[in-house]
C-alpha cells in the first residue's frame, strides 16, 4: 500500500504534458528557417518560432496577437537542402532526422514544407536546362517538323519534366504524411505549398567572389510555373486522398500566389539579402519573410482552432465572411497540344464585418481580394470540384462549391498545334 500511494505521490508532481502543445517542423531549409535556423549562419534559435508563430500579430508594427499564446514546444526537425526523396528513403540520415525528436513519432502540429529543392536543386547545377534542351534536340532529330516546332518542343518537353518531378514529389510528401499521421493518431498535419523563388545568373557561383548576380526574369517564370504545377497537385490530388483517410486533420496552406502578387509589385524584401537590387540569393526568406509566413501559418492554426485565439481578437461578430463572386461563368482560353498544365486563375472578394483570417483552397492577393486557379489539366468534359470555406477571427464560416469542366472550340496548325477552349464554372453556397 505504502508503495502504491509513493507511485501516486511522485506521479503527481510530474508536470502533465498536455498542457505544453508541440509543434514540428519537417522538410527542407524553408521549413528548417521558419523553425529557428538562421541562414546563412546555421545556428539554431528557438526563440525565432516564437517570434514568427506563437506571438505572431495580426499586423506588422501592432500589439495585437493572433493566437493567445499558449506554452508550444517547437521541434525542428528540418533539413536544409533535402528533396522529398529523402524522406522516404530509409537512409540513415532519414533515420535520423526523424528520430531525432524521439520515436514514435508524435507532435500536436507537424507543418511540412517540402518538393521544391525536386526542382531547384537541378536547376541551380544546370541540369534543368540542359536535360529539356537534349530531349527536345533528340526527338526533333527523328521528325520531318515545321519551322517553330523547335520552341514549341522545348515548352512540351519542360511541362513534361514538370509533370513528372511534380508527380515524385506528390508521393514523396504523401508518404512522409501519411507516416507520421499514422505514427500519431493525434497528430494535425500542415502541407505548405512551395513559395516563388527568384532565379539568379548566373545560377552558380562561388559567394566569395565579385561576380555579380542579376534576376533572370525568363527562368524565374518558368521555374515559379514549375512550382505552381506541383501546388496544384497537392491541392488537386494529393490533399482529396489523404482528407477521404484522415479527415480534417490533414490542411493546405496555400501562399505562393501572396509572395508571387509582392514580388509583381517589386515588394521582394521578404527575400535574403535585398541590398541596392543586388539579388544574392532569391530563394531563402529574410525575417520579415518568415515573420510574414508565420502571420500566415498562425492565422490557419487560429482559424482551425488547432490552438487558441487570441480573445481580444474576436469582436463578438456572428455574422460568416460574404463572397463576392458570380454564380456561373465562361472563361475563353488558347492552349497548345503537349502543354500539360496551364492553370485559369479565377479572381473574386470575401468581406467581413469582423476580418478574415483564413480561406481554405484560396490564395490572397492583396487585401480581401483572393484567386483560385482553375485546373484545366483534365479530359474535356470532366467535371471538376473545389470546396472554398473561410472563416473570420470569430471562427464563423461560410464557403463556396466551384464546379468547372472544360470544352474545347477549335484548332488549327497555323502556328503548330494550339486550340481554342473554353472553360465553364459554377459557385453555389455550401
Amino acid at each position: 500500500m505504502k508503495t502504491i500511494l509513493m507511485i501516486v505521490l511522485i506521479l503527481s508532481l510530474i508536470p502533465i504534458k498536455g498542457f505544453t502543445k508541440d509543434f514540428t517542423f519537417l522538410g527542407d531549409s524553408r521549413a528548417d528557417q521558419l523553425g529557428g535556423k538562421t541562414y546563412p549562419i546555421p545556428i539554431q534559435n528557438n526563440d525565432l518560432p516564437l517570434l514568427y508563430i506563437r506571438d505572431a500579430t495580426w499586423v506588422d508594427g501592432s500589439t495585437e496577437r493572433i493566437l493567445k499564446g499558449d506554452d508550444v514546444n517547437f521541434k525542428n526537425l528540418a533539413a536544409s537542402g533535402s528533396i522529398s526523396a529523402f524522406w522516404v528513403l530509409w537512409t540513415n540520415d532519414y533515420k535520423a532526422n526523424i528520430s531525432k525528436g524521439g520515436l514514435p513519432y508524435r507532435s500536436d502540429v507537424s507543418l511540412i514544407s517540402l518538393g521544391g529543392n525536386d526542382y531547384l536543386i537541378p536547376a541551380m547545377l544546370g541540369v534543368t536546362r540542359r536535360l529539356i534542351k537534349m530531349i527536345s534536340n533528340e526527338i526533333l532529330n527523328h521528325l520531318a517538323y515545321e519551322e517553330g516546332l523547335a520552341g514549341y518542343m522545348v515548352l512540351c518537353v519542360g511541362s513534361w519534366y514538370a509533370e513528372t518531378t511534380a508527380d515524385i514529389a506528390v508521393n514523396n510528401t504523401g508518404y512522409l504524411m501519411k507516416f507520421i499521421l499514422d505514427c500519431d493518431p493525434n497528430n494535425k498535419v500542415i502541407l505548405n505549398d512551395i513559395a516563388p523563388v527568384l532565379m539568379m545568373d548566373p545560377v552558380v557561383v562561388d559567394m566569395d567572389s565579385n561576380i555579380p548576380r542579376k534576376l533572370d526574369p525568363e527562368f524565374t517564370c518558368i521555374m515559379n510555373h514549375m512550382v505552381n504545377v506541383l501546388n496544384i497537385k497537392y491541392r488537386d490530388e494529393l490533399m482529396p486522398l489523404l482528407k477521404a483517410t484522415y479527415g480534417d486533420r490533414v490542411q493546405h496552406l496555400k501562399t505562393f500566389t501572396f509572395f508571387m502578387t509582392a514580388i509583381q509589385l517589386w515588394d521582394i524584401q521578404h527575400y535574403w539579402p535585398f541590398i541596392y537590387y543586388s539579388l544574392v540569393d532569391g530563394v531563402h526568406f529574410t525575417i520579415f519573410g518568415n515573420i510574414t509566413w508565420g502571420r500566415m501559418v498562425a492565422k490557419k492554426i487560429g482559424a482551425l482552432g488547432w490552438f487558441n485565439r487570441a480573445d481580444s481578437i474576436c469582436n463578438s461578430d456572428s455574422t460568416p465572411p460574404t463572397f463576392h463572386l458570380p454564380t456561373s461563368g465562361c472563361i475563353p482560353g488558347i492552349g497548345m497540344f503537349g502543354i500539360l498544365n496551364s492553370p485559369v486563375p479565377l479572381d473574386f472578394i470575401i468581406s467581413d464585418n469582423g476580418r478574415v483570417m483564413d480561406v481554405e483552397n484560396a490564395e490572397q492577393l492583396i487585401g480581401n481580394a483572393y484567386r483560385i486557379y482553375l485546373n484545366n489539366n483534365m479530359p474535356a468534359g470532366k467535371v471538376m470540384e473545389l470546396d472554398i470555406v473561410a472563416r473570420d477571427t470569430c471562427g464563423n464560416p461560410s464557403g463556396y462549391k466551384i464546379k468547372y469542366w472544360m470544352a474545347i472550340t477549335g484548332m488549327w496548325r497555323a502556328v503548330w498545334g494550339f486550340y481554342s477552349y473554353l472553360l465553364f464554372y459554377t459557385c453555389t453556397p455550401i
